[in-house]
């Protein structure tokens, strides 16, 4: 690689130019305008190089030779070069005799041992126009040397003599127009006269092009980072490497890439890249580094080359490259479109002074069709009564685009809470297998949707509070730019309600004093929701026995729980005993608490009463008097009977016999009272 044109001494106006170029980033127009040159102008894009003219080895770096040493050899040690002194060729490495290589680690000397000429034969075109540099140096003093140019085996064309000391190497330039069927050309160079006076001692070279001018193939690709290797969709984000290749012949310098972004993408921040001379990340900001993005051009632009900076570009040498690369992530207005990238370069041709560019073809990328399904859901009553309500859920599936969506289908979750459901969409009904509907909505264009709606049934039995959710999903056949959306669930938290209801009954609404007397008090529930830990307040006289159909009666609360109780069911619970109290005896029966919420609490108490009288008992004749016509008070109805109005009474007095007891035992009174009149009627008869 050569090294930039500023650590040369430039001889002649050209050269003194471009190397102000170089170093200060002054444009080459102002420059060649200053040195009384014509002002540059823009040579014509190239987008791909002819074939290179140029020579081989150009700075003898081939063979290597020992350090700080010379050494000559046969012309065919050294590649592409040839000499017309038989000795052969002098190769000198830097250090040798305190003389220090301008580039690399050797040069050479003209002759080795005897007067000749050192030269390169090269294929070359009629008309091109052929660029020729070297570096040249004295050896003990000022030497003097002559650049030859013409046909091989015809007369070489003198150049003009080059003359330098041994201050510093001096650069020297030309053009050579090749002429008409010459396709071969010897570029040569002969030792005029050396400050010794010897022709082989002096006259040193180093660095020597011939050839083309640079010529820069600038070429781009697009790789997907999001799914490597796959097609382009919308929020991809994609890198675009542009890399330009000097394959000319001389150096391009200030070497600026530009690279506007297509519509249809956003720069991804931070991902601008060097790959080449000044290698590594750079920022978004101008000034700061080789790399920078313009956000009011949309243009990425990249300083390539050694001496690359903050402000101009480096220089290109033959052969080498330097890319450009940046990041963007596709936005929605690209989908089902084509992104056309083009970067091009801009440099300036060392030796002419002209400007030039060089594009990139442009990088074509499809990108496939995209839409976004979005699924909403609502809920027309958000807490439902068990056992009456029937929501209704609805799901809406909209393509926002930008393409229409095809083999869409919408996928619905019927929770277990939710019986006899039914799912509909467009008026059709949807499949149900294992509490999972399938509605196939089918093509939905950009901007439209689809309605489907569930319905279901809250059974009574499903507890208060209970979280009722229907899951909705949607997929299509188009890819999508986002599936964040794609599902959507609504939920509804159940409450119970029911009317429980108490009524009291009497056995009787008069007594006799001691008879088998009971309460019967009712509770039910006529819904719509199943009723759950339910707890009445109950007062009865004291003696009784408490016998519940249901549930457990505590004596020493007065309460009864019930664990359950549905809807249109009933239970009861009977006091029993003796009436043994004068006066009136009252029940009442209080609903205390239970699981649903309570639509009249009007009904939730009652009462029933009952007179205890003492019945004086006359004898009947003995004839008609018999155990089996003792009369025993009736049951308790199995409905329930007419609730009496809540009465302030005691409740003590009634003592517990088993109905059968209470009966034997009224059967031996009157049996003793019988007894007693037939002895009574006896003793009265034997008297008279």
């Amino acid at each position: 690689m050569r090294a930039a044109l500023p650590t040369f001494l430039a001889r002649s106006a050209v050269t003194r130019s471009v190397a102000i170029v170089v170093a200060t980033g002054l444009s080459a127009a102002t420059l060649l305008a200053g040195a009384g040159m014509s002002t540059v102008t823009t040579a014509a894009a190239a987008t791909s190089c002819q074939s290179t003219t140029a020579l081989s080895d150009g700075g003898f770096e081939e063979p290597v030779i020992a350090p700080a040493s010379y050494q000559i050899m046969p012309s065919a040690n050294v590649p592409g070069w040839e000499s017309t002194d038989p000795s052969g060729i002098e190769i000198w490495s830097t250090g040798f005799n305190g003389v220090q290589a301008s580039v690399g680690n050797q040069f050479a000397e003209i002759n080795a041992t005897q007067p000749g000429t050192l030269y390169q034969d090269v294929v070359t075109t009629p008309g091109q126009s052929l660029q020729w540099s070297l570096l040249h140096r004295g050896r003990s003093g000022t030497d003097v040397m002559d650049v030859v140019i013409g046909a091989p085996g015809g007369t070489l064309a003198s150049q003009g003599n080059l003359s330098d000391g041994t201050e510093a190497w001096g650069r020297h330039t030309g053009v050579y127009v090749v002429p008409a069927g010459q396709t071969s050309t010897r570029f040569g160079f002969r030792a005029v006269s050396t400050a010794n006076g010897n022709a082989s001692v002096g006259n040193f070279l180093d660095d020597i092009t011939f050839g083309l001018g640079p010529c820069v193939d600038t070429t781009a690709g697009v790789t997907n980072v999001t799914v490597p290797g796959g097609a382009v969709h919308v929020g991809d984000t994609l890198e675009y490497t542009v890399t330009s290749t000097n394959n000319g012949g001389g150096a391009a310098i200030l070497a600026a890439l530009q690279d506007v972004l297509p519509a249809g993408v956003e720069i991804v921040p931070g991902s601008l890249r060097v790959i080449g001379a000044n290698a590594g990340t750079k920022s978004d900001a101008a000034g700061d580094d080789q790399a920078e993005y313009d956000p009011a051009t949309r243009t990425v632009i990249g300083r390539l080359g050694a001496g690359a900076g903050a402000a101009a570009g480096g220089s290109l040498a033959p052969g080498e490259s330097s890319s450009l690369v940046f990041r963007v992530v596709v936005l929605s207005a690209a989908a089902f479109t084509s992104l056309s990238n083009l970067g091009t370069l801009t440099y300036t041709d060392s030796l002419a002074g002209t400007v030039q560019t060089s594009a990139a073809p442009a990088v074509v990328t499809p990108v496939g069709a995209t839409s976004n399904l979005v699924v909403t859901e609502s809920l027309d009553t958000a807490a439902p009564v068990a056992g009456s309500s029937r929501p209704t859920y609805t799901v809406t599936v909209a393509n926002s685009g930008p393409q229409s969506d095809t083999g869409v289908v919408a996928t619905v979750t019927i929770p277990a809470e939710l019986s006899d459901a039914a799912v509909q969409v467009a008026g059709s009904p949807c499949p149900i297998a294992g509490g999972v509907a399938q509605c196939a909505i089918g093509s939905l264009a950009a901007g439209a949707s689809a309605t489907i709606t569930i319905t279901g049934a809250i059974t009574g039995s499903i507890p208060a509070g209970t979280v009722v959710t229907v899951s909705a999903s949607a997929t299509g056949a188009v890819y999508e730019s986002s599936t964040a959306d794609n599902g959507a669930t609504a939920s509804a938290t159940t409450v119970s309600l029911g009317d429980l209801w108490v009524t009291g009954q009497a056995s009787a609404a008069t007594v006799r004093e001691g008879d088998d007397a009971w309460f019967s008090l009712v509770v039910g529930n006529t819904g719509p929701s199943d009723a759950t830990a339910i707890l009445l307040t109950l007062d009865a006289p004291a003696g009784l026995v408490a016998t519940p159909t249901a549930g457990v009666f505590d004596p020493t609360t007065n309460q009864w729980a019930l664990p359950a109780l549905a809807s249109g069911a009933t239970q009861s619970l009977l006091f029993r005993g003796s009436a043994a109290t004068l006066g009136r005896l009252a029940a009442r029966v209080v609903v205390a608490s239970s699981s649903v919420q309570d639509a009249n609490p009007a009904n939730d108490t009652a009462a029933a009463s009952m007179l205890v009288q003492r019945i004086a008992l006359l004898a009947p004749p003995v004839s008609a008097v018999s155990a089996s016509e003792v009369e025993a008070p009736s049951e308790p109805s199995s409905a329930p009977g007419t609730a009496l109005a809540n009465t302030s009474v005691s409740s003590a007095g009634l003592a517990h016999t088993g109905a059968d007891a209470q009966g034997a035992l009224f059967a031996a009174l009157v049996l003793m009272l019988v007894g007693f009149v037939i002895v009574a009627a006896r003793r009265v008869g034997s008297r008279r």
